[in-house]
């Protein structure tokens, strides 16, 4: 499997940039931090200098190095896993939002200006952050596209599939997004997880970089984390949420349709289902 990512797989990202209520600037997953995205940057740096780099999953670091050599200054915050993979590329990470004083100092860290909900029984360990001055939630990947529809019968903008839908997924250069949806079954060495959350930890073995923790990347773990996602999102009142995966904000009701759609299997049991 890692051959074919090696050989080359584009994907589409989106980075956001929050300032903080310090002055300062938060990079909620970094893209590649090059000289044109570095002067766009600099062009807002009135707002404040950029002070947290956030790698928001343990899928969502690649780019961390660029970042941190764009902004050395910068405090880089990530989850277990995401440090171990960091640490594997020699980049230290300096605060662990997985450890409970690392939970501690990033809540501090943030505090003045978001909250922070970790969902720690998902493999990857995302971190959602909540804004409430503007109402918005910031994810990365708990939503992947705009479809609140049933799972494979409309395509990830929410749109029916058309047979021209059909003829490009049987183009042999519409490769990656097939390995994704395989990927994407309901099927893991915890039960009903999707596998890709285990096999994103570590590129080159598509294996947990770490034993997976019997009471922790459960299941019903990660369904408690997301529920607590939604119930968070509607007590502070969000209107909007960013997902890294998707070009443009959905209204917090479209979004919370869209991820109950998506995790239908693991929020809602086979035995509950009409």
């Amino acid at each position: 499997g890692g051959g074919y990512f090696k050989a080359g797989l584009q994907h589409t990202t989106w980075m956001y940039v929050v300032r903080l209520n310090t002055g300062g600037l938060l990079l909620y997953s970094p893209v590649y931090c090059g000289k044109e995205l570095v002067d766009w940057i600099d062009t807002i740096k009135g707002l404040g200098e950029v002070e947290v780099i956030l790698s928001p999953s343990a899928a969502h670091h690649m780019f961390i190095k660029s970042a941190m050599d764009a902004f050395p200054k910068a405090c880089v915050v990530a989850g277990d896993s995401a440090s171990v993979k960091l640490g594997k590329a020699g980049l230290n990470v300096h605060i662990n939002y997985s450890e409970p004083k690392g939970r501690q100092l990033t809540d501090t860290l943030l505090s003045d200006s978001l909250i922070v909900s970790v969902c720690d029984g998902d493999p990857n360990q995302e971190c959602v952050l909540f804004h409430t001055a503007s109402g918005t939630a910031i994810c990365c990947d708990l939503i992947y596209g705009k479809n609140d529809k049933e799972r494979g019968s409309v395509r990830s903008d929410g749109a029916p599939k058309t047979q021209r839908d059909a003829e490009m997924e049987r183009d042999p250069e519409k490769w990656a997004g097939r390995v994704f949806r395989r990927a994407f079954i309901e099927g893991s060495p915890n039960g009903v997880i999707p596998i890709y959350r285990y096999w994103l930890l570590d590129a080159q073995t598509f294996m947990p970089l770490k034993s997976p923790i019997p009471d922790q990347w459960t299941a019903e773990r990660f369904k408690e984390d997301i529920e607590r996602v939604i119930k968070m999102g509607d007590s502070l009142k969000i209107r909007r949420v960013l997902s890294c995966h998707v070009d443009e904000p959905l209204s917090w009701s479209h979004a919370v349709n869209v991820i109950k759609a998506n995790w239908d299997f693991l929020l809602t049991p086979e035995s509950s289902k009409p």
